[in-house]
């Protein structure tokens, strides 16, 4: 038996420049991508984020330029000039949970074809697995669309239709007809019973139990302190630049609905600032490291050079010990041969003392060797100990009494 139930959720959102979002971190959020915002020169880089299955671009016939991502997203940011412009706008849509990978693609494909041939726009298509924390029956696509048509030399112009108080409403449940047709279609191809059906409980005749307004005061008074305190978080938000611009109503609960409204937005360019700041730091860190390489580096040389200056001086220090070892050494060995001269002295025998006829013998063989002077001065030496000196010296004595 065939069960009609609710379309999953659809939703539409303007990606707007006075609420500090961008299309391209929009678009390098949702496909898990790293680009660079060419108009303000920041990178979003979202490479670690995980759940997105798949993704593809779909373009006007000849407008084959708007299918490499970051060109595009790039291109609709400078072709927008005003500070509150509206640069991209996104449908977050879900999908039956019967349908596989293919199927959902099919999906996907057919309602990106839908936008393009409707308005002319540029549709870029992210498709999403359910968070593991959360309902595992919600398979979803987000969907963003060009704020302009797309030709092949660039973009035309703006699309209003869904910003026309009168004719956006209509565009919207045109849409949303479209998509549980499409959604139905593939159903029957997997040969799933169920059916989804894109119109409200009152439209299709389905009794509702009606839900009462007036919950007494203290449930009222909670619901107030609630709204206020997200509207004060809201206030806070701003006054860092997160979600600014966007109109504060001072009917608290039309507090609480913008608030929640817009809570995906500020999720998200909160999830952008922290992956800036994640960025800078690592470029730093990166700085950092090389700096301490460097610095190492140059620490190694010096420490290298000193290394060598001592051992250089270790080297000469020991050639100078090995020099002076050597010559103590020559030093020893001369005191060695004199010691054992003296040695060898100390044990000869001393002479015997010469007679008189054996000193008179030397003193000529000196005298013969040193001259008459020394002659004379042994003959004189003779006199004063009262010997004659002898016929060999070859001098005849003189007479006494002759003068000299």
């Amino acid at each position: 038996m065939t069960t009609v139930t609710a379309m999953p959720h659809v939703r539409t959102s303007p990606v707007q420049r006075s609420r500090g979002d961008s299309a391209v971190a929009a678009a390098a959020y949702r496909h898990g991508e790293r680009f660079t915002d060419e108009r303000t020169g920041e990178i979003h880089d979202f490479r670690a984020r995980g759940g997105v299955e798949d993704g593809f671009i779909v373009t006007p016939e000849g407008a084959e330029w708007a299918q490499d991502r970051s060109v595009l997203w790039n291109a609709a940011e400078h072709a927008e000039r005003r500070s509150n412009s509206q640069t991209a706008r996104e449908y977050i849509v879900g999908l039956p949970h019967e349908l596989n990978k293919e199927e959902r693609r099919e999906v996907a494909e057919q309602f990106a074809r839908e936008l393009v041939q409707r308005y002319r726009v540029a549709v870029d298509v992210a498709l999403h697995t359910p968070s593991p924390d959360g309902d595992q029956r919600n398979w979803h696509m987000h969907v963003l669309t060009t704020t302009r048509t797309v030709d092949p030399d660039g973009f035309g112009q703006k699309t209003r239709e869904l910003d026309d108080q009168k004719q956006g409403p209509k565009e919207i449940l045109a849409l949303r007809e479209r998509l549980a047709q499409i959604q139905n279609d593939a159903l029957e191809l997997a040969q799933v019973e169920r059916r989804v059906d894109h119109r409200s409980h009152a439209e299709r005749g389905i009794a509702q139990e009606p839900q009462k307004e007036h919950f007494g005061r203290e449930i009222t008074a909670e619901r107030r302190a609630v709204a206020q305190e997200m509207a004060q978080i809201r206030d806070e938000l701003q006054e860092m630049g997160i979600g600014a611009g966007t109109p504060r109503s001072d009917d608290p609960r039309m507090q609480a609905r913008d608030a929640a409204s817009a809570i995906d937005n500020w999720v998200e360019q909160a999830r952008v600032l922290a992956q800036q700041m994640r960025e800078q730091v690592r470029h730093q860190v990166e700085r950092a490291a090389q700096v301490a390489r460097e610095v190492v580096q140059g620490i190694g040389q010096k420490v290298g050079q000193v290394l060598g200056s001592v051992q250089e001086r270790f080297e000469r220090i020991n050639r100078e010990r090995e020099a002076e070892g050597s010559s103590q050494a020559g030093r020893e060995a001369v005191s060695d041969r004199f010691r054992r001269i003296e040695q060898e002295r100390a044990a000869q025998p001393p002479d015997a003392p010469l007679t008189a006829a054996e000193r008179l013998a030397r003193a000529e063989q000196v005298g013969q060797a040193s001259g008459p002077q020394r002659a004379v001065g042994e003959r004189s030496d003779l006199s004063a100990r009262g010997e004659k000196p002898s016929a060999v010296s070859g001098e005849a004595p003189k007479p006494r009494g002759q003068r000299e």
